[in-house]
C-alpha cells in the first residue's frame, strides 16, 4: 500500500523545500541591526515611531520563515509591538503588551450581502502573514492565536466581490460584525448574471459545486434535471440518449454516491433513465467529486454527488414551480418565526391523463398508464444559536399500472347464453409496476459559534420494485347465480403464467460528523458512521414476460427465470481528516478511513489531496486514494438497464479502486476560469454475472482501468457566458484473461455550453455536444470483418476466407459513428411585483441527428465453409433504432 503513495512523499518532500523554515539567532544584538537582517530576509521596510527604541537589545531564537510570527516571538519580552501594511513595518511602544495575555482570535461570519444567506469556504486571510482559515457551512469562522496588533483581514469568494477590514486585536477575543460580500454583477437590459459560488480554494482536484442556477438553464426533455446537467461536465458520459445514468471517469452507475442531505439514495433516476428523481427547485447546492474524493465519503469506488437542500429561508414565505405539456411541480418555504423553518415540494408528471384525453378525442389509439411522482418536506427549528434539528421525508415513485377487461373472450358455457356472458363477466389482465425511493432523515447540529461543528444524523433509505401480471375473472352485479359460480371457479386455477417482482433495499443508518478548528492552520474533520443494509429480491417468471433481454437487460445480465436474494449486511466505519494550511501557497489534506465490512477485516483507506497557489490566480492540485466498495451491480450486456440492483461482495474480495489525478486552475480574471486535469484509475475484484440459479448469481472476477485528460474554459460575460469542456478518455475492463474498451467508453467528448441574454428580457440557453463513437459490443462474430460507413451509418460485412476472429478483438474494438446533438432553450422573463414568471420554449436535438441507439446483429449467409466442411452463418452488426428525436416542448417557470 505504501508503495502507491510514493509519488505523494515526494510532493511532500517537494513542498519541506519549498517552503523550509528560516533561523534566526540574536543574542544581545540591537534592534536596529535586527531591522536590518529582517529586511534583507523577508524584503520589508522599517520605521520606528519612537526613536529611542533602538536602544534596545535582542536576545531571541526564531525559526520560522513568516515575518509577523518572527516579530511577534522576536519582541515578545519587550514593550515594543508593530503594524504591517503592505510591504512596510511600523515599530512603536506599546504599554499593553505587559498583560498575561498577549495572542487572541477573531471571530465572525460570512454572509451574502443580498441573500443574508451564509457563505460556506470563505477563504480568510489576515495580510502578509500565513495566518487564515474558511468559514464553515454555517458562515461561521475563527483564527485563533494571532499577536496582538492592527492587521487588515481579507476575506474572499469567487463570484463576489473581496472585503479587505482592518482589524485591531488587543484582547483576547474579537467578534467581528457580520461580514457581507456583495456578489459580482454583470447587469444587461433588465437582466442579471451573477458569478458561481464555487470557492477558489477548494483543495482536491476533480471537485465541483453545482448551483441551481446552473441545473435550470440546461434544456432538458421534461424539466430542468441534475443529471441532464451533469452530462456536459468533463469526465461525464451516457450510454445513450434515453439514459439519465451517469458514468463517470471510467466507474460505473453503481460506484457513484449519490446522497441527499448525507441519506444515500439506491435508485436516483426514475424508470428507463429518463429524468432524476430530484426536484430542481428544492436543491440549494450539488457537490460533485469526480475522484479523489475525502474520506468523509465511503463504500463507493468511483464518485460523490452530494445534493443539499436548502436549510434556512431568506424569506418568510416564498415559492417556486412550474408548468410544462407533460410535468407540474411547485415548492414552498419559509420561516414561521426566528426558530422555525419549512420546505415543501412535489412533482407529478400527467403522462397518463394527457394520453387518456388523446385517446377519447381521438388523437391516439391507445392511452399510456404511466406516471412518477416526487414529493419531498423538510423542517429545522432553532431554539438558539448552537443548536439546530432538522426532520425530513423524501419520496419518488413510478405508477404503470393497466387493467384490460376482456368482455368477449367467451362465448358459451355449460346452459349459460352467450350474451348473458358477454354482458356480465370478463377476463382481466392485471399488468402493475411500482418503483421508487423512501427517504426519512433526522439531524442534530451542534455550533459554538467559534471553533467546533458537530452533526449526528439517523436516517432510513428504501428503494424497491412491485411487479405483477395475473389473469382473473369478475362478474358485474347484474351476473346471475350460474355466471358468478362459473367466475368463482375460473379464480380458484392458479395462475402460473404470471410474472411476480418484490425486490427491495433497506438501508439503516446513524452517522456522526464534527467539525474543528483547532488551531490556526487546521481544521480537522472526524466522524463515525454505521450502516445496516438488507437486500430482499424476489420474482418469478421473469422470462415469459421480458424474454432474453438482449437489448434492455432488467435486474442484471442473464437473470434467471425465477429467484430469490436475501443478505443482511452491517458495516462500520470511522474517518479522520486534517485541512493543513502549510503556509500562504502550500495546504494538504491527509486523510484515513478504516472501514470494517460484513465478513471482511478492517480495510485501511488513505487519501491525500494538495494544493500550491504558485500566484494569486494560478494553482496546481493533486489527490491520491484507496477507495472500496461491498456493493455492486452486474450489468455489463445491453443498451439500457432497467431496475438494477445491487448483490453483496459478502464470500468475495471486496471491490477497490486507486486514485491518481493532478490538475491546475487559472484565473485570468474575475470573469475568467481555466481548468485542466489529468486521472488515473485503477479497478480490482471487479464482477459481472456468468450464470446464475434460483438463489445464488454466479460471478467471475475481473478489473479494469480508467485514464484520461480533461480541460474546461469558463467565461461570465456581460450579455454572453459561456463554457467549453473537453475530455479525453479511456475506459477498459480485463476479464477471462481478455482485455477490451467498455460500452461507455467515449475517446473524445466535447461539451459548449452558453447563455446569451437578449433584448427585452429574453434569454437564449444552448447545449452542444459531440462525441467520438462509443466501443460497440455484438454478441457473436464467426468469421469477416467490417468496415464503417460514415455516410450511412452502417457497418458493411466483408467476407473471411478462412480463420475465426477472436470474439472479444472484434466486439469490443467496433465503435458507433460520431455523436452530436443541440438542444436549445428561449426564455423570457416577466416580472410583476412579487411575481416573476418565465414561459419557455425548449427543442432538443435542433437539427434532427440521427445518432443511433443500439446496433444489433444479423446473420447473412456467405456461403462459408470450415476447414471440417461445417456450414457457417456470419453475423454482422445492423442498426436496431435512432436516440432522440427532433422534441419540442414549452411550459412556464414561475417565482413568488
Amino acid at each position: 500500500m505504501v508503495s502507491r503513495f510514493y509519488f505523494l512523499f515526494a510532493l511532500l518532500f517537494v513542498m519541506k523545500l519549498y517552503a523550509q523554515e528560516s533561523v534566526l539567532t540574536y543574542d544581545q544584538v540591537p534592534l536596529n541591526e535586527v531591522v536590518k537582517d529582517l529586511e534583507s530576509k523577508f524584503h520589508v521596510s522599517f520605521s520606528f515611531v519612537d526613536q529611542s527604541l533602538d536602544e534596545y537589545r535582542i536576545t531571541a531564537h526564531v525559526r520560522t520563515d513568516n515575518l509577523p510570527k518572527a516579530l511577534h516571538e522576536i519582541l515578545l519580552k519587550t514593550e515594543i509591538n508593530f503594524t504591517i501594511e503592505g510591504k512596510h513595518v511600523y515599530l512603536f511602544r506599546d504599554a499593553k503588551k505587559g498583560r498575561d495575555s498577549e495572542v487572541g482570535s477573531i471571530n465572525g461570519i460570512v454572509v451574502d450581502g443580498k441573500t443574508s444567506e451564509p457563505l460556506a469556504y470563505a477563504n480568510l486571510l489576515i495580510d502578509s502573514t500565513g495566518w487564515g482559515t474558511y468559514s464553515n457551512s454555517s458562515g461561521e469562522f475563527k483564527i485563533t492565536h494571532i499577536p496582538y496588533g492592527q492587521y487588515y483581514l481579507r476575506v474572499t469568494v469567487v463570484g463576489y466581490e473581496y472585503e479587505l477590514r482592518s482589524v485591531s486585536l488587543f484582547q483576547s477575543s474579537l467578534d467581528l460584525d457580520t461580514i457581507r460580500l456583495t456578489p459580482k454583477v454583470f447587469e444587461g437590459e433588465n437582466i442579471v448574471i451573477t458569478g458561481e459560488k464555487d470557492p477558489k480554494l477548494r483543495i482536491q482536484p476533480g471537485v465541483m459545486i453545482i448551483e441551481k442556477k446552473k441545473i435550470t438553464t440546461t434544456p432538458s426533455v421534461l424539466e430542468p434535471d441534475l443529471f441532464r446537467a451533469l452530462q456536459v461536465l468533463p469526465g461525464f458520459t451516457t450510454t445513450n440518449d434515453m439514459s439519465n445514468e451517469l458514468y463517470i471517469r471510467g466507474g460505473t452507475p453503481d460506484q457513484n454516491l449519490i446522497t441527499l442531505d448525507r441519506a444515500v439514495i439506491y435508485q436516483p433516476y426514475h424508470i428507463l433513465g429518463i429524468a432524476g428523481i430530484f426536484n430542481t427547485d428544492m436543491i440549494d447546492v450539488v457537490n460533485v467529486s469526480t475522484g479523489g474524493f475525502s474520506s468523509q465519503y465511503g463504500n463507493r469506488m468511483s464518485s460523490v454527488i452530494d445534493v443539499r437542500t436548502q436549510s434556512w429561508a431568506k424569506d418568510k414565505f416564498s415559492g417556486a414551480g412550474a408548468v410544462s405539456l407533460l410535468s407540474s411541480k411547485v415548492t414552498i418555504d419559509g420561516q414561521l418565526n426566528d426558530q422555525w423553518y419549512y420546505m415543501a415540494s412535489g412533482r407529478r408528471t400527467y403522462l397518463d391523463q394527457a394520453s387518456k384525453l388523446a385517446k377519447t378525442i381521438g388523437l391516439a389509439s391507445e392511452s399510456i398508464p404511466y406516471n412518477f411522482n416526487d414529493w419531498f418536506i423538510k423542517t429545522s427549528f432553532k431554539p438558539n444559536h448552537s443548536h439546530q434539528f432538522t426532520a425530513s421525508f423524501f419520496s419518488s415513485k413510478d405508477d404503470f399500472s393497466i387493467k384490460r377487461y376482456n368482455w368477449n373472450k367467451f362465448y358459451t358455457h355449460d346452459g349459460v347464453s352467450s350474451s348473458e356472458i358477454d354482458l356480465n363477466y370478463a377476463q382481466i389482465n392485471d399488468d402493475r409496476f411500482i418503483s421508487g425511493n423512501k427517504a426519512l432523515n433526522f439531524s442534530w447540529e451542534f455550533n459554538n459559534q467559534t471553533d467546533f461543528v458537530s452533526r449526528l444524523t439517523i436516517f432510513q433509505s428504501e428503494s424497491g420494485n412491485d411487479m405483477g401480471a395475473n389473469t382473473y375473472y369478475k362478474y358485474n352485479k347484474l351476473a346471475s347465480d350460474s355466471i358468478r359460480q362459473l367466475v368463482d371457479s375460473l379464480n380458484t386455477v392458479p395462475d402460473d403464467a404470471g410474472i411476480t417482482v418484490k425486490n427491495r433495499i433497506l438501508d439503516k443508518t446513524i452517522r456522526w460528523d464534527t467539525e474543528w478548528f483547532a488551531f490556526n492552520r487546521h481544521k480537522f474533520l472526524f466522524g463515525a458512521e454505521y450502516n445496516r443494509i438488507m437486500l430482499n429480491y424476489y420474482w418469478n417468471n421473469f422470462r415469459k414476460e421480458f424474454g432474453n433481454g438482449s437489448e434492455v437487460v432488467v435486474f442484471f445480465d442473464a437473470a434467471p427465470d425465477s429467484f430469490k436474494y436475501d443478505r443482511l449486511i452491517n458495516n462500520f466505519a470511522i474517518y479522520m481528516e486534517d485541512i493543513w494550511t502549510f503556509s500562504h501557497k502550500w495546504t494538504i489534506k491527509p486523510g484515513l478511513r478504516f472501514e470494517k465490512f460484513q465478513n471482511s477485516k478492517f480495510v485501511v483507506s488513505p487519501r491525500m489531496a494538495i494544493r500550491y497557489d504558485h500566484l494569486e490566480n494560478f494553482a496546481v492540485k493533486a489527490a491520491a486514494g484507496i477507495y472500496y466498495q461491498s456493493l455492486f451491480n452486474s450489468r455489463e450486456q445491453g443498451y439500457i438497464g432497467m431496475l438494477e440492483i445491487p448483490f453483496s461482495t459478502v464470500g468475495m474480495p471486496l471491490q477497490r479502486a486507486l486514485h491518481y489525478i493532478l490538475g491546475g486552475e487559472y484565473f485570468p480574471n474575475s470573469k475568467s476560469k481555466m481548468i485542466a486535469e489529468v486521472y488515473y484509475k485503477s479497478f480490482s475484484h471487479l464482477n459481472k454475472n456468468r450464470r446464475s440459479n434460483y438463489t445464488t448469481p454466479i460471478f467471475q472476477s475481473g478489473s479494469g482501468e480508467a485514464y484520461g485528460m480533461e480541460l474546461g474554459w469558463h467565461r461570465i460575460g456581460q450579455r454572453f457566458s459561456y463554457e467549453i469542456n473537453y475530455t479525453l478518455a479511456f475506459t477498459k475492463r480485463r476479464f477471462d484473461n481478455k482485455t477490451y474498451y467498455t460500452n461507455f467508453d467515449h475517446r473524445h467528448s466535447l461539451s459548449f455550453i452558453g447563455n446569451w441574454q437578449l433584448p427585452k428580457s429574453w434569454s437564449f440557453d444552448f447545449r452542444w455536444t459531440l462525441n467520438s463513437g462509443k466501443a460497440f459490443r455484438a454478441k457473436h462474430f464467426v468469421k469477416g470483418s467490417y468496415k464503417f460507413d460514415p455516410t450511412s451509418g452502417e457497418f458493411q460485412f466483408v467476407a473471411a476466407n478462412s480463420g475465426t476472429l477472436d470474439p472479444y478483438h472484434v466486439n469490443y474494438n467496433l465503435r458507433y459513428p460520431v455523436y452530436h446533438r443541440l438542444d436549445i432553450s428561449f426564455v423570457k422573463t416577466i416580472k410583476y411585483d412579487n411575481w416573476t414568471l418565465k414561459p419557455y420554449i425548449n427543442i432538443l436535438n435542433v437539427y434532427y441527428r440521427n445518432n443511433p441507439l443500439f446496433y444489433g446483429q444479423s446473420t447473412v449467409e456467405k456461403g462459408h465453409y470450415s476447414s471440417d466442411g461445417t456450414y457457417e452463418l456470419e453475423y454482422y452488426p445492423v442498426l436496431k433504432g435512432y436516440g432522440m428525436p427532433i422534441i419540442p416542448s414549452f411550459g412556464a417557470y414561475f417565482e413568488f
